[in-house]
């Protein structure tokens, strides 16, 4: 762990004391707050995110996988990412009942998306029966 993310780690505490003192007086501002703070941790992970997804395709490149079923799995992390956040916000926002709703919506999505991949798994399976 490199001095950076230690440094992103102890502001991002700073901040959620900051917002539990805001929320207090004005809500609204806490909320936009919480956003705009996981948006930036977000957009502060994205460098760290390159060099993950170049090793899984070079790593895909030395093996008979196919790179669609590769794409196709880190489209679903990036679908898991997202609706988590969603769900997150939605949480600190009071609406519990919609951060479920959504939680299922993406979990449809996610299983929709991942047809493909279980149709390889039982194509694989059958032919070696």
């Amino acid at each position: 762990m490199n001095g950076e993310t230690v440094s992103i780690f102890i502001i991002t505490i700073f901040i959620a004391i900051l917002i539990i003192f805001i929320k207090q007086q004005r809500e609204d501002i806490g909320i936009s707050m919480t956003v705009i703070t996981g948006v930036l941790i977000m957009l502060f992970l994205i460098k760290y995110i390159q060099p993950i997804l170049s090793f899984i395709m070079n790593l895909s490149g030395t093996t008979s996988f196919d790179n669609e079923y590769i794409m196709l799995l880190l489209k679903i992390l990036g679908i898991s990412f997202v609706v988590q956040f969603a769900c997150d916000i939605c949480k600190d926002c009071g609406e519990t009942s919609l951060s479920t709703h959504l939680e299922s919506a993406g979990k449809v999505v996610i299983l929709a998306m991942s047809l493909p991949i279980f149709e390889k798994i039982i194509s694989i399976i059958m032919s070696t029966i």
